[in-house]
Parts: C-alpha cells; sequence; structure tokens
C-alpha cells in the first residue's frame, strides 16, 4: 500500500524547526561515554536560554516504553502514534535494522512535524522504501527516549543484523 504525505495529513508547511533544535540535538549527540550526570549539567548551563529548558528537559526524561502513552492510529505510521527512540542516532539504528518482507530499506528524513494531538509534540518523518522499490511507505518517530523502541509497524520485522556499512543507504 502507498502513502503519501496528504494521507497522513501532513502539510509541506507543517515541516519547521529552529536552528536552536537542531544546535541543541547535535551536542547532545556528541556527549561521550563518561560521567553522563556531569555532562548533562554542563549542557543545562550552556542551554540556560529558556527556548532551550523545554527542549533540554524533554531529551534528558522520556517515557521507557515501545509504545508511547496516548498514541493512538497505526503504529510508527501515523503521526499520532510515533516509534519512540532515543535522538535521531536512535531512529538511524532503529531504520538500519528494519525490513519489510525479508528487505533491508533506504530511508531519508523528510522533517519535523508538529502533532497538535498529542500536545505540540515534534515527530520526525521519514520516507522508506525497500531495496527493490517495491514498498514505499512514511514512518514517525519522537525522539524523546531513553531507548529505541523494539515494536515494529504492522507488516515490518526488526533485524537482529543491521548490516555492513556497504549494504546501508543513510
Amino acid at each position: 500500500m502507498q502513502r503519501g504525505l496528504e494521507d497522513l495529513g501532513i502539510a509541506p508547511e507543517d515541516f519547521d524547526i529552529t536552528e536552536l533544535f537542531a544546535e541543541f540535538f547535535a551536542e547532545l549527540d556528541e556527549m561521550k561515554d563518561g560521567n553522563k550526570q556531569e555532562q548533562e549539567e554542563e549542557l543545562k548551563e550552556r542551554w540556560a536560554d529558556p527556548r532551550a529548558k523545554d527542549i533540554l528537559e524533554k531529551a534528558l526524561s522520556g517515557e521507557d516504553c515501545d509504545k508511547i502513552s496516548g498514541g493512538f492510529g497505526d503504529f510508527g505510521i501515523s503521526p499520532t502514534n510515533p516509534i519512540p527512540v532515543n535522538r535521531v542516532v536512535g531512529e538511524y539504528k532503529y531504520l538500519n535494522r528494519l525490513r519489510f518482507d525479508g528487505q533491508r530499506l533506504m530511508y531519508h528524513r523528510l522533517g519535523p512535524l508538529k502533532v497538535k494531538e498529542l500536545g505540540g509534540l515534534i515527530v520526525d518523518v521519514y520516507e522508506v522504501v525497500t531495496m527493490d522499490g517495491k514498498h514505499w511507505d512514511v514512518l514517525c518517530f519522537d525522539f524523546y527516549h531513553p531507548r529505541r523502541s523494539k515494536a515494529v509497524p504492522v507488516g515490518y520485522i526488526y533485524s537482529s543484523d543491521s548490516g555492513s556499512v556497504e549494504e546501508r543507504i543513510l
């Protein structure tokens, strides 16, 4: 089944992300192993700007779940029921292990979307297609969680093998 952005109620004007948001997550992704609490405190100091406070709090504390509380609609397909993952890196790792009809997926990020029905939650939207091009879909992610979901959208499977770098298309 083929879905278009219009089928999900997504209009191009809904895609909006601020430089502040992108810059914060770039710094958060650069956090190294070590004293996590100390690194989080350092981030909080640098991001004392009130506009960044909500983003920081969501990123550092999220629901530990396979499906978000209050989500509705088709899991992973509907913006109102996104796949919970841990930041953008979690999105990539999840997508690299996702399969449809046993095939790896090619994917690219379409952008963020503000979901009014979930209190203004920002979800990331990805276009995915099987390697043979026969299946195309749009998947939605919520990256404010401490881990990646183990649940998959209907028709997909989650492989234990993420494949070699040569086999992945980012």
